[in-house]
């Protein structure tokens, strides 16, 4: 009887530890995923970026040959 409590008390403890481990696994992949999805969410606002500019650049520039146009246009 005496080995039988033994053995259910170290069994008990041994799941506290089991369960401890798999805690602090759990916290590691919850910090894994929020680095993912930080990171592709930054790397999607970097991409829109970097179009935004290319586009405002693209209406600069026919910005301004539509005012040189103009201004020749203008002049005749």
């Amino acid at each position: 009887m005496r080995e039988a409590a033994e053995r259910r008390q170290q069994l008990e403890l041994e799941h506290e530890q089991a369960l401890a481990v798999l805690h602090a696994k759990q916290q590691e992949i919850d910090l894994l995923q929020k680095w993912v999805l930080s990171s592709s969410h930054f790397r999607i606002w970097r991409i829109l970026q970097q179009l935004m500019i290319a586009f405002i650049r693209t209406l600069g520039f026919k910005g301004q040959k539509t005012a040189k146009g103009n201004l020749s246009g203008a002049h005749n």
